[in-house]
């Protein structure tokens, strides 16, 4: 993208919907990274940087919480429309940081994680990601800027 499009962008975009994903259920993680987890975190970052924000629409997956399911109780499973968190942590946001860390060092999912596929918790940890990013925006404190998840 050209310099004059990036401040065109900056100065006059107010909502994003960023729908766009790799899905490939069966790579394995350390191929995922960059175009779910980095990609999502650069789009949210340019997002962060226009002043008029006021939406951030992220189109995630209902396998972003893949992990929930009990194969042996399949038709009793209820998985809400939320973010679930995979630790007690108070700090999403460096929980999730921490784990990308983890990701990036390893290569693979973290073994505190139960997911069926790389895929589904390269979903949920960008999710995560996301909602601390913009939990902690330094967005004006006049803006209404929200994050929305559609799973």
């Amino acid at each position: 993208m050209s310099p004059e499009d990036l401040a065109t962008i900056r100065s006059e975009v107010n909502f994003f919907i960023h729908s766009a994903s790799s899905i490939n259920l069966r790579a394995k993680l350390a191929r995922l990274v960059s175009p779910i987890v980095d990609a999502s975190i650069q789009i949210a970052n340019l997002a962060l940087m226009c002043p008029q924000l006021d939406h951030f629409v992220y189109v995630s997956t209902a396998f972003a919480n893949s992990h929930l399911h009990d194969p042996k109780t399949p038709r009793r499973t209820f998985i809400e429309e939320r973010i679930y968190s995979l630790d007690d942590s108070d700090d999403a946001l460096d929980s999730a940081e921490n784990e990308l860390a983890e990701v990036r060092k390893l290569g693979n999912v973290p073994e505190s994680a139960t997911f069926p596929f790389a895929y589904g918790y390269a979903k949920h940890l960008t999710e995560r990601l996301l909602t601390g990013l913009f939990s902690s925006s330094p967005v004006s404190p006049l803006s209404t800027t929200t994050l929305t998840m559609i799973l």
